[in-house]
């Protein structure tokens, strides 16, 4: 067991949490990822109300220790907010709030309800912001991570954002898949790890739309950042591109941050590309390929630990 500042705050057994990716967190993997020691987390974004429900029942039907919720608040309205806080997880999960967006009165509301919030930046400037919002965790997300991403490395972003708001816990996101990721983030100053990519090859987690095998058998060298995505689908997404793996089964148009604005949706197909982390193949020390694709997240957790220990 390791303790930091993280766990201890929130009475867990390992400095590790689910990503609130939405829709590929299940409540399977959410109460996996809480019963295994970790913090599971509840991608909502997309989730109706009615879906919302539905979810957080399975999730507490599931696990009776502690798991997050959640939201880009930027596509999120107050009504919309209020509804997941009404629903009292443990934690508050936010990110990507809009330039003009006021956190702390959406803090506040959390904390009025005994919820904590765990805000994820890309910069430092937003870390001190949240953290003067009232954040209670920041989650400082590097360039490598999978998804919508900022522009800073992992490494880099770390022990800024952890000098800029310490005493505030700080969790490190991007490209980490093992123990000795983990290992390496905590020797940076972070309290802990925030992990999507990696969970995604768990058999708890439902997918999203992409193939775990895309994850399993492609390198970190494969993945492309862009706005592409982006633009195509017309989102306005705050400061952000989003890596994807990039296949060469059809050809590859997606390169260029913007080439395919105002484009139609035929790109993507033609593109074929999937969100994922740089760090897609995790070979050493996981046995044949590193992420089994019948591996549970009560099994990754254990052996996350022990690689911390040794690395």
């Amino acid at each position: 067991m390791i303790k930091t500042s993280f766990t201890q705050l929130l009475g867990i057994q390992h400095p590790i949490a689910l990503a609130g990716m939405s829709p590929g967190t299940s409540p399977e993997l959410v109460a996996a990822v809480t019963n295994a020691g970790g913090l599971g987390i509840l991608g909502a974004t997309e989730a109706s109300p009615e879906r919302l429900r539905v979810l957080v029942t399975a999730v507490r039907a599931a696990t009776e220790g502690p798991f997050g919720v959640n939201l880009v608040v930027n596509f999120m309205s107050d009504e919309e907010i209020d509804l997941v806080l009404d629903a009292q997880p443990a934690v508050f999960s936010t990110a990507w709030p809009g330039e003009a967006q006021d956190l702390k009165p959406i803090f506040d509301r959390a904390h009025d309800r005994g919820v904590k919030v765990v805000h994820m930046v890309p910069a430092v400037a937003d870390a001190i912001k949240a953290a003067e919002a009232g954040a209670d965790v920041i989650v400082a997300q590097g360039t490598d991570g999978g998804g919508h991403i900022g522009l800073m490395g992992t490494a880099v972003i770390v022990p800024a954002v952890a000098r800029a708001v310490a005493p505030v816990p700080v969790l490190a996101a991007g490209g980490i898949a093992d123990g000795r990721g983990l290992a390496a983030m905590l020797a940076l100053g972070a309290a802990g790890v925030l992990m999507g990519t990696r969970f995604l090859a768990t058999v708890e987690c439902h997918g999203r739309g992409h193939s775990k095998d895309a994850l399993l058998n492609s390198l970190g060298s494969q993945t492309v950042a862009s706005k592409f995505y982006d633009d195509v689908l017309a989102i306005q997404w705050p400061g952000s591109v989003v890596r994807a793996i990039r296949t060469m089964r059809k050809p590859v148009i997606a390169a260029v941050n913007g080439i395919a604005s105002g484009a139609g949706l035929g790109l993507v197909a033609a593109c074929d590309v999937r969100v994922a982390s740089s760090a897609a193949s995790f070979r050493a020390g996981w046995g044949r390929v590193g992420l089994v694709p019948d591996a549970g997240a009560a099994f990754l957790l254990p052996r996350i630990i022990g690689w911390g220990r040794r690395g």
